[in-house]
């Protein structure tokens, strides 16, 4: 078995031709993620964000794959904090419902998403979900994605914030 992976930076229109070019001259089948012919559910700010701070190769795909999935919940906006100067962009990236201000989640390029759960939330049955020993925080409950099983756990965790703050 051979597997390459290729980057291709153009216009739909452009990466299509080049993937069936390839697929012709392959005699193989070219299969991708989610953003084959450049068609993601991903807002043109969020890929901004994710390439002003580099984010590539599977925690990219991850962090594009939780963005889709929040984003076909009802009402949901995806906004990224502001930066502290011009130059500076934010370094995290906040989930909200449309009627609401407060956020139900925050992930950080890094991978790190503080959804909001109260500090009595068990996190026992989740594997990449970890409670901060810190009193006081507002965000009481971090999570890491960095894997599939870690985005699915993600996405759990935010639905229960989610409804949570649609429940107030």
């Amino acid at each position: 078995m051979r597997a390459r992976i290729v980057e291709l930076d153009g216009t739909p229109a452009e990466v299509a031709q080049v993937l069936s070019q390839i697929e012709e001259k392959g005699g193989t089948k070219v299969t991708d993620g989610p953003t084959k012919t450049g068609a993601s559910a991903v807002p043109p700010h969020v890929v901004e964000w994710l390439d002003h701070w580099k984010v590539r190769g599977p925690r990219r795909h991850h962090f594009e794959r939780l963005v889709e999935e929040v984003l076909s919940w009802p009402e949901v906006d995806v906004k990224i904090l502001k930066g502290r100067g011009e130059e500076d962009s934010s370094r995290r990236i906040r989930f909200v419902r449309s009627d609401q201000r407060e956020a139900f989640g925050i992930l950080g390029y890094r991978g790190a998403l503080y959804p909001a759960l109260d500090a009595d939330f068990d996190t026992s049955p989740y594997r990449h979900a970890e409670r901060r020993q810190a009193k006081n925080l507002r965000r009481p409950i971090r999570a890491y994605v960095r894997t599939a099983d870690a985005v699915d756990e993600a996405l759990d965790l935010l639905h229960k914030a989610y409804e949570r703050q649609a429940a107030k």
